[in-house]
């Protein structure tokens, strides 16, 4: 049993995330447009066995939907089941993986639970009911985050809510501005669309280190260089966080500050409202944002409108910024990944209720309601072209193209050494090397 007393942003989806993404071998696709589920959604009908009589349920979530939302999800379940009281638990992000921690020690976890997917979800095991046999996982997408080594056909610990990951938002008026004609597509390509926007009077791209904003393309860069088996092997130990290519993540941060890629004094900014209000007022050309959640299509474009794009960030090519390097199987791919799951505590006293709720936030009942809160529904029933947004559309494109994520593969407990270590990258303080030691560091302090 291990407890994970880390901030894990990653799968924000959570802020993250998180995030979130699949590796390991497998192939996580995310829904084409319009995409229908290929099996019906669980179904959302009483059964039998549900009690008549009044039951309450404790659902734990960090309520980045807000208060207004989660009272509607209530009463379009209430409609179903007007017996079960839901008694919500919210507890922000930062102080979740605590939280969770806790209940690992000490019996009584909320019946209902919002979990970070992949390695963080891993971590806190003991407290989930095994799902199999009672969830039908082939009506989403990006199953692989909720379950055992990454492996359905092992135990099913959660049903993905939503997916995440981690692209580059432009904002088309200021690149129309700095005369860049095209997405960059190339690292080349990149380097020199901010020196035309820098020539400009504004910034390349607004980052947000400050926080946690320097973990969202760092997630995005461990695709360029890892392939899925080294990604997986983070979490397992067949891979080191000092091994050559992840150390190349850090030397391509390292490679992006001094080119002057960021605002002035990024050092001192968080992801938002700093960075962000720097890239929706037009101060900068590019933000490092997420798929859903937060920072992300919805709240970005309700400023931005049609002028938000957004697009899988430079690729880099072979020798170029780091010579003898080139890019890895994942490289052209978003990392798509199951960025939230929901699961059942193993000791629930009203497992049947319980069940019921998890169905209903996580399929087509809930769809249309996820993407309205500015999130990318997991369930295959979804239909981005009701929404009308073109950054939306984008993101649907690049994820039904997606191969998976490297970055679910890190657990949890890596997260704030990279976080520090970004941090410190800015201030000259420290090297590739000696970030890659320190991530490494704490991930052998929690590996099996």
């Amino acid at each position: 049993m291990r407890v994970r007393p880390f901030l894990a942003v990653l799968a924000i989806s959570s802020v993250v995330f998180a995030a979130c993404s699949s590796g390991g071998g497998t192939t996580s696709q995310a829904p084409a447009e319009s995409a229908a589920p290929s099996v019906a959604a669980p179904s959302l009908s009483a059964a039998p066995s549900l009690s008549a009589e009044p039951v309450t349920i404790t659902v734990i979530h960090w309520g980045n939907q807000g208060d207004a939302w989660w009272k509607q999800r209530i009463t379009d379940f209430n409609k179903k089941f007007p017996n079960v009281t839901i008694k919500q638990e919210i507890v922000p992000f930062g102080e979740y993986a605590d939280k969770l921690g806790a209940y690992v020690q000490a019996a009584g976890a909320p019946d209902v639970m919002q979990v970070s997917s992949g390695a963080y979800l891993l971590g806190f095991k003991d407290l989930f009911l095994p799902l199999n046999g009672l969830v039908d996982l082939s009506a989403y997408n990006a199953v692989e985050g909720g379950c055992e080594d990454f492996d359905c056909s092992k135990t099913i610990y959660g049903v993905p809510w939503a997916l995440q990951g981690h692209p580059i938002y432009y904002n088309l008026a200021v690149l129309k501005a700095a005369g860049v004609d095209t997405v960059p597509v190339t690292w080349s390509d990149m380097d020199a669309a901010c020196k035309k926007i820098k020539a400009i009077g504004k910034a390349c791209i607004a980052a947000g280190p400050k926080d946690f904003g320097g973990i969202t393309e760092f997630a995005a860069l461990t695709n360029q260089l890892g392939t899925p088996e080294q990604c997986k092997g983070l979490l397992t130990g067949t891979t080191k966080a000092t091994d050559e290519w992840f150390v190349n993540v850090f030397r391509l941060w390292e490679d992006m500050i001094k080119r002057g890629w960021f605002q002035d004094g990024a050092l001192d900014a968080n992801l938002a409202p700093e960075a962000q209000d720097l890239f929706t007022g037009g101060g900068s050309g590019f933000y490092t944002g997420l798929m859903g959640d937060a920072y992300d299509w919805k709240h970005l474009g309700e400023v931005l409108g049609d002028d938000l794009g957004v697009f899988l960030g430079p690729q880099i090519e072979q020798d170029f910024p780091l010579q003898g390097v080139g890019p890895g199987p994942l490289a052209t791919s978003l990392n798509a990944s199951s960025g939230t799951v929901y699961s059942l505590a193993k000791d629930t006293k009203h497992q049947d209720e319980a069940l019921e709720f998890l169905k209903f936030m996580t399929g087509p009942e809930t769809a249309a309601a996820i993407t309205e809160a500015g999130s990318y529904p997991a369930t295959k029933a979804f239909d981005s072209k009701a929404v009308g947004s073109k950054a939306l559309d984008q993101l649907v494109a690049m994820a039904a193209e997606s191969k998976g994520s490297c970055n679910q593969h890190l657990d949890s407990a890596a997260i704030d050494p990279i976080i520090a270590q970004i941090q410190l990258m800015f201030a000259g303080e420290t090297t590739p090397e000696k970030a890659a030691e320190a991530t490494e560091k704490a991930l052998a302090a929690v590996r099996n």
